[in-house]
């Protein structure tokens, strides 16, 4: 009889994160405030704007200035050759600091190598 339990818990158990996440709204469906099937910038918080704007130019294909759910997820995924940090960004290295050549390479704005106060 202890096993029947332990087994029927164990299978009750692995169901049960299927069964809550299926009840759990999608990121999409919790963004999209009126759930009309777009999202659009007065649904987006303010500190998420600017990330809502790169999503805009990467993912909306009809250039309607919203999203749908094909565009979300879409513009979600990261872009193959893409630069993630942006093209006026520095680029990351392997500890998650930015790369020290690259970085003065971007200040150094005469060129000479070195950075001056100026720069």
């Amino acid at each position: 009889m202890r096993t029947f339990f332990t087994s029927l818990f164990s299978v009750a158990a692995l169901a049960l994160p299927a069964w809550v996440a299926a009840d759990e709204p999608s990121l999409f469906d919790r963004l999209d405030k009126n759930k009309d099937g777009f999202i659009t910038a007065d649904e987006v918080d303010d500190d998420k704007k600017r990330l809502f704007e790169r999503m805009l130019r990467t993912g909306d294909k009809d250039k309607d200035g919203k999203l749908n759910r094909e565009e979300f997820t879409a513009a979600s995924k990261p872009q193959p050759g893409g630069d993630p940090a942006g093209p006026d960004r520095p680029q990351f290295g392997p500890e998650g600091r930015p790369d020290p050549k690259e970085l003065i390479k971007r200040l150094d704005k005469n060129g000479d190598g070195k950075l001056s106060r100026e720069e």
